[in-house]
């Protein structure tokens, strides 16, 4: 089957309209917010687990993730009322939670010592679940989930005295700017 250079114009044309509205999509979506949300947590957690003591960090951390929990249920139910088409939100929602049992039961496991020993493998687990969501649905949380885990891991290697504001300038800065990004430039 021979294309003219006019077809072949006119469906490259087309594949590009079609990208150009799933990002739109996207950014109209809960991704940026929940980006954004994720990195002010990190970037608070990580920040208090450097500079204060592991008791005090530690209560912080529960505090930040709740308060996460809640604000990420609050954009969800609101994205969904504003969604025409049907996504199976709680599927999303059980991922989340069979990823937190898997890692709570790992960390349980490897009974790690020091705190950046569990902030790595938490960090890991979480960027595993970035990495799967972006396979499953939006590729770009795939690449943050590469990019924070490959940060995490020079890190936590080379330097691991500042593993946590790494993490907090690195880490949460890659998820706030990102979600920052896509609502500035997918629109």
């Amino acid at each position: 089957m021979d294309i003219t250079q006019e077809e072949a114009k006119e469906s490259l044309e087309a594949v590009e309209e079609v990208q150009k509205r799933a990002r739109k999509a996207l950014a109209h979506g809960g991704g940026p917010y929940y980006l954004m949300l994720w990195g002010v947590v990190w970037f608070v957690g990580y920040l208090a687990s450097q500079f204060l003591s592991e008791d005090i960090s530690g209560k912080i951390w529960l505090v930040l993730v709740g308060l996460g929990l809640v604000a990420s249920t609050v954009v969800g139910i609101r994205i969904s009322r504003q969604v025409r088409r049907k996504f199976h939100d709680y599927r999303i929602g059980l991922f989340w939670l069979a990823l937190l049992l898997y890692a709570s039961l790992a960390v349980w496991a490897a009974n790690p010592t020091k705190g950046e020993e569990v902030a790595f493998l938490i960090t890991l687990f979480v960027m595993l679940g970035y990495v799967v969501m972006g396979l499953w649905m939006w590729g770009p949380l795939g690449w943050i989930g590469v990019g924070v885990t490959a940060v995490a891991t020079a890190a936590y290697l080379l330097v691991p005295q500042y593993f946590n504001l790494v993490m907090a300038i690195l880490g949460g800065g890659t998820l706030f700017f990102s979600g920052i990004y896509i609502l500035r430039n997918w629109r």
